[in-house]
């Protein structure tokens, strides 16, 4: 098991594996719920600059590919599926390598009037991006809606974990004063600049965090974990994506 992973900063994913962001935690919990194998010791962080630059080695992909059979509503879609389609390429071209790609739902109202069908067209454009590599199968999509912390606050609430819908509902931007950033500092009593030097990962039981996003993340996640550690999956893949693959 070998994963390729990417994020936007130092607070997610993280720039290197010399300092992984706090979602590492998430994705070793996570495989060691299905695989005896270390995560830890099995990934490594693609920098979005360097992927940038690997995204110049992909051919102008066909505009009657770009959108899988239709056409992208939201600016900044192709871009985001070409670095998925590089990210996807590097995975391949190693062998027997995962992919993940995470990305923020982090819209405005103008942009987005609707956020459920934004954060699955994101989806779908990582999913497509991915396929668009050969046809590379391994490839996840990381995508809290709106953003991570709506994943933090599922644990730190009141009664953990429990019914965390309602953190997928709060705006997408960091601006807006009811922002997930802003909620979670407030809890944590600290400025929002703080935050990442506040939260304890090993605090958290991932596991249990029942965001849908988050859910739908861990299906996948754990699919791809089984296949590359060569066990039966415990889910269909067709049920752990949103694109039909063909």
């Amino acid at each position: 098991m070998y994963f390729l992973l990417t994020g936007e900063g130092n607070t997610d994913i993280g720039y290197s594996n010399e300092k992984p962001g706090i979602l590492i935690s998430a994705l070793t919990a996570l495989a060691a719920e299905v695989t005896d194998e270390d995560f830890r010791n099995s990934y490594h962080i693609v920098s979005r600059t360097d992927l940038s630059t690997l995204c110049r080695d992909i051919p102008n992909t066909p505009k009657s590919m770009l959108s899988r059979g239709a056409k992208k509503k939201y600016d900044g879609m192709n871009a985001i599926q070409r670095q998925a389609q590089a990210l996807g390429k590097m995975a391949k071209e190693k062998g027997d390598s995962g992919a993940v790609f995470f990305h923020d739902c982090d819209y405005t109202n103008s942009q987005a009037s609707d956020p459920q069908e934004y954060y699955e067209e994101l989806v779908r454009t990582i999913e497509a991006g991915f396929y668009l590599n050969n046809k590379y199968r391994d490839g996840v999509a990381m995508i809290p809606k709106p953003r991570s912390e709506s994943w933090l606050l599922a644990h730190y609430q009141d009664t953990p974990y429990q019914s965390s819908e309602r953190f997928e509902k709060l705006p997408g931007n960091d601006a807006s004063p009811n922002s997930g950033k802003k909620v979670l500092a407030q809890f944590l009593k600290c400025q929002e600049k703080d935050i990442y030097n506040r939260v304890n990962a090993a605090e958290i039981d991932w596991c249990r965090i029942d965001c849908p996003s988050f859910i739908f993340f861990k299906k996948r996640f754990q699919h791809v974990v089984q296949r590359l550690t060569h066990q039966p999956t415990t889910i269909p893949e067709n049920k752990t994506l949103l694109s039909a693959y063909e």
